[in-house]
């Protein structure tokens, strides 16, 4: 019995000491196993000092290396995917929701997220925000650690937010510049003389007693012989203002309006840079009719426009008198309103390249705002800038889609020099050279105020804006290869060209002789169709005609229509002679309107002319509303002006729509002899 006894208590001794092997196994189990569901929770490094390796060959059910020999004590399935300390399940299915070690190295015998899940921002932090955010606007954390925008403070968008700023000088201009208002000194504006000395020999410097600007007046001496620092004439055939160097910005690229090249109107021809539709003579963005007349008198559907042009850089010299901008404006726009924030203006800015600064040097409303359909010379003073690299920005902005079926604003003849080029400065023509540079008799020197204020200042241009010009020395230089005109040179060297006949240049004549000649027929509706009828021309031969095949009119029992389209047409951007360009066409039409008094609001029976171009909808030239709806059968020729598509590559399109079918055994429509050409001037 001694040695059974014996025995049991060697077993229960061996039992103590497994028990105690195992609660000390436990024990780490539990601070590694906290500190190992965190690790795999979060990037932070544990807080223990457990780098025991393991010293059993048991795989662990957790990332914390063991410092027993002893495999993990249980076999129940965790229910979350943090490692355990301890030796049965989770009761909790939630992982940590930070990534901060936790203070804790118990496992969590809670449904709820450890207490120590740092918000994601303090409140008044910055932070940032989902999108971009506008100016002077930044992420900052809420009360709930939400980021949510907030104004900057101190921060400026605009000039106007800084108009409260104190000066330091009366020269001072308050700018806000890269978000920041301070104070800068206005361009060119001076208190004493002395703010005006520019160190060149060659001009005299003032402080304008009554306008506070600084002149320098060109003095004598030597004038700089280079070529001008910029010229445009915006005369490249087949170019683009972009390829010419002038990129352009739009604040609706799909409205249509935009700057671009026009042979519409020229100071110099035949182009210049213009503000407008492609299809119309006019900055209006909304629906327009076809006579380019919007459809809605109230225009909603009309935007605002606000295009921007920029010259290439120009690089002005710091040695000798300064420069001036000079450029002629023709603008048709919205009447003056007189508000504080005037619509449909063009602003002319000077842009530093070396420092960024903008500023305004001139405006439209210098000249009246509109300049009463004639062409009006601006000059600009650029001496603030002299030795500076910069750009030229000539800005519209109607500011709303309203009253803007106008023609717009075109510029041309823009040029940068030198103020000795031309004269200096000045009170009067008189005081200007007699002729443009190295004596061109086709251009004149004028004396014009600059429009930011600094005096007056010769400038050179066009001596008859908007007509051709040729310089010349005797009467051969002035031959034109047209033999209807007597050319000659005037006294005043410029070629004269005195027309004694029409010379009529066809770019289309179509007789119909035995074919369509290439003009396509399209039925829209009814059995009737455009087609060839012999022997029906105007005077002799062939004609179109639209009606029933096999038939003498257009009653085929049923509505009809169809069109009759010609070839492709290059139009001369330039053409010869001053009368401009037509289309011109023989017609016979016979319809309901013969025996009726023409009231058609229905359009019955009607004939039109369009005029489709590759990039713009089709636009009528002409209706048969002209002639009453019918010549009674006999034969009249119809022309039409073309000059609004010089330079354009065009297909003219006849259409006949009886929209009924009622009253149409008349004898229908006949064409004959349709020509493109130039017009005799009356």
């Amino acid at each position: 019995m001694t040695e059974s006894i014996i025995t049991n208590l060697r077993h229960r001794v061996g039992v103590a000491r497994a028990l105690v092997a195992v609660a000390a196994w436990a024990a780490v189990a539990v601070a590694c196993g906290a500190d190992a569901a965190d690790e795999g929770a979060d990037a932070v490094a544990d807080a223990d000092t457990d780098a025991v390796p393991d010293a059993d060959t048991v795989p662990d059910a957790d990332a914390v290396p063991d410092a027993d020999a002893v495999p993990d004590a249980d076999t129940v399935p965790d229910a979350d995917a943090v490692p355990d300390a301890d030796a049965d399940a989770d009761a909790d299915t939630v992982p940590d929701a930070d990534a901060v070690p936790d203070a804790e190295t118990d496992s969590d015998s809670d449904t709820l997220a450890d207490a120590d899940a740092a918000l994601p921002c303090v409140l008044g932090a910055p932070c940032v925000l989902s999108a971009p955010p506008p100016t002077c606007v930044e992420g900052r954390c809420d009360a709930v650690g939400a980021c949510v925008p907030a104004p900057i403070a101190g921060c400026c968008r605009d000039d106007a937010e800084c108009a409260l700023e104190p000066l330091t000088s009366a020269c001072g201009v308050p700018r806000c510049v890269a978000g920041a208002c301070r104070e800068e000194r206005s361009p060119g504006c001076c208190e004493a003389a002395a703010d005006c000395d520019d160190g060149v020999a060659s001009t005299t410097d003032a402080c304008g007693p009554d306008t506070g600007l600084c002149t320098h007046c060109y003095a004598g001496g030597a004038c700089p012989s280079s070529p001008p620092d910029l010229v445009a004439d915006f005369d490249a055939a087949g170019s683009s203002l972009a390829l010419l160097g002038f990129p352009t910005a739009d604040n609706a690229p799909s409205d249509g309006v935009a700057w671009r090249l026009s042979s519409r109107r020229a100071v110099s021809p035949p182009s210049a840079a213009w503000v407008g539709r492609a299809d119309c003579p006019s900055y209006y963005t909304g629906a327009v009719d076809a006579a380019c007349a919007p459809v809605d008198p109230a225009a909603q559907d009309a935007g605002r426009v606000a295009v921007t042009l920029r010259t290439p850089r120009i690089s002005l010299g710091d040695a000798g008198p300064p420069s001036v901008a000079s450029f002629w404006l023709f603008s048709d726009v919205e009447p003056y309103r007189g508000a504080a924030a005037e619509p449909d203006v063009l602003r002319v800015f000077v842009d530093s390249e070396v420092d960024g600064v903008t500023w305004e040097i001139g405006s439209s409303l210098g000249v009246g705002k509109s300049t009463g359909g004639a062409w009006r010379l601006v000059a600009l003073d650029l001496a603030p800038w002299r030795g500076r690299i910069i750009r030229l920005r000539f800005e519209l902005d109607t500011l709303d889609g309203q009253d803007n079926d106008h023609e717009g604003v075109y510029v041309d003849d823009l040029r940068v020099g030198p103020t000795c080029a031309a004269g200096g400065c000045c009170t009067a023509d008189t005081d200007c050279a007699a002729a443009g540079p190295e004596g061109d008799a086709c251009r004149l020197s004028r004396c014009v105020p600059t429009s930011n204020g600094a005096g007056r200042v010769c400038v050179d241009g066009p001596r008859a804006p908007g007509a051709a010009c040729t310089a010349c020395a005797l009467d051969p230089d002035c031959a034109d290869d047209d033999p209807c005109t007597l050319d000659r040179c005037g006294l005043d060297g410029r070629c004269v060209h005195e027309p004694f006949c029409c010379l009529r240049v066809d770019y289309l004549a179509t007789g119909f002789e035995g074919s369509l000649a290439g003009w396509w027929s399209s039925p829209l509706a009814g059995s009737a169709l455009w087609q060839l009828r012999p022997g029906a021309g105007f005077g002799a031969g062939d004609a179109a005609w639209f009606g029933v095949p096999g038939e003498d009119d257009y009653d085929a029992g049923e509505p009809v229509a169809g069109t009759l389209t010609s070839p492709p047409i290059a139009l001369p951007a330039d053409p010869p002679g001053d009368g401009g360009l037509e289309v011109a066409f023989a017609l016979r039409l016979d319809t309901e309107w013969s025996d009726a008094p023409y009231d058609n609001p229905g359009g019955l029976d009607r004939l039109r002319l369009d005029v489709l171009t590759p990039s713009a909808p089709p636009r009528t030239l002409w209706t048969s509303d002209a002639i009453g709806g019918t010549t009674r059968g006999a034969w009249t020729v119809v022309a039409v002006p073309l000059d609004a598509f010089a330079g354009a590559t065009v297909q003219l399109q006849l259409a006949f729509d009886s929209v009924d079918a009622e009253r149409n055994d008349y004898g229908g429509a006949y064409v004959d002899d349709v020509a493109v050409r130039t017009r005799c001037a009356p």
